[in-house]
């Protein structure tokens, strides 16, 4: 387990890490400015916390495949990743905060589907992601939300109004992909496209959302 960073802003690369005790691996990598890959394939199975494991690696342009099969939180994960390409394929099964996972990830290009049925908290998750073009979906999102929680409520809302290039069919994927959540009985969430992406969709299709009780903005 490591709650402390444990490179400095010159390390380039790790090698033979072995996490396969660890089940917080927070902060790990923390402000490794210079950090330009770790191994393929890390031993991560029992990782619960991942929350700011790559928080501010600028120079980090490739994710490792990693094993998130028991993560609970992704929270900060990559945010601060400047020069980060893509969002590598994720187990995100077991998930519950998304929170600011890629926000300020500026360069990013491209996120794969993700499992979002037990997400509780997407609060600018991808926040600035400003590259972003195309989205495989985020699979039932809203699934894990309370019917208990207000309206519009902040962790609940998905905004990528910063994600103006997201083309046709990734937004359908993020509309197709959401969870009916005024089956359940949650009140209206909100998922934020912005101006020029609610432009690209037609009356039909923004009542994909609509019907399952999310509101778009």
């Amino acid at each position: 387990e490591t709650g402390e960073p444990v490179g400095s802003r010159t390390i380039s690369k790790y090698t033979d890490l072995n996490l396969s005790s660890a089940t917080r691996v927070s902060y790990m990598f923390d402000s490794c400015y210079d950090l330009l890959e770790v191994p393929e394939q890390l031993n991560s199975s029992n990782v619960q916390d991942f929350s700011y494991m790559f928080r501010w690696c600028y120079n980090l342009e490739h994710a490792p495949l990693i094993n998130t099969s028991s993560a609970t939180t992704l929270q900060s994960m990559f945010s601060g990743c400047s020069a980060l390409k893509e969002l590598p394929q994720l187990n995100t099964s077991n998930c519950i905060s998304f929170q600011w996972l890629l926000n300020g990830a500026i360069s990013v290009t491209t996120i794969p589907l993700l499992d979002c049925s037990k997400i509780a908290n997407i609060y600018y998750a991808f926040d600035v992601a400003n590259e972003l073009t195309t989205v495989g979906g985020f699979q039932n999102l809203g699934q894990g939300y309370l019917t208990t929680a207000a309206a519009n409520y902040n962790n609940y809302t998905l905004t990528l109004s910063y994600s103006s290039k997201l083309t046709h069919d990734s937004i359908m994927n993020i509309l197709n992909n959401l969870y009916d959540i005024a089956s359940k009985g949650v009140r209206t969430q909100r998922v934020v496209l912005g101006a020029t992406n609610l432009a690209k969709l037609t009356a039909e299709e923004k009542a994909i959302a609509t019907s399952k009780g999310w509101t778009l903005q």
